[in-house]
């Protein structure tokens, strides 16, 4: 379906919101593999393995390129972890209350 969606609105920017069952390496993959990617975020398990991206491979390099190279905190450990900082989104209505309050922190991860 989500590819459909890019086939119907080729000159849209979008950004899918959807549960772990979406989680998937091949599927993320591919959608950021398209001609105008498609951003999903996803929820993943707190214990998931996380990577750094790899560099982009290097114009006449022979061979494949690393699709991870050093292994980053787990999310259970970034919550615990008292140096990150998060940062607090205020957000109009959200299941029927009026006024909330979330904190986030983001990066990227293989």
């Amino acid at each position: 379906m989500i590819f459909q969606l890019r086939r119907w609105m080729p000159d849209w920017d979008l950004l899918i919101v959807a549960d772990s069952g979406y989680a998937v390496l091949k599927l993320l993959s591919a959608l950021t593999g398209l001609k105008r990617p498609v951003h999903c975020i996803t929820q993943l398990r707190l214990d998931a393995a996380l990577y750094e991206p790899a560099a982009p491979k290097k114009i006449g390099k022979v061979g494949s390129t690393p699709t991870k190279v050093r292994r980053l905190l787990t999310l259970q450990a970034n919550l615990e972890d008292d140096s990150i900082h998060w940062q607090q989104v205020h957000h109009g209505c959200w299941y029927g209350r009026t006024d909330c309050t979330v904190e986030v922190c983001t990066s990227t991860a293989v």
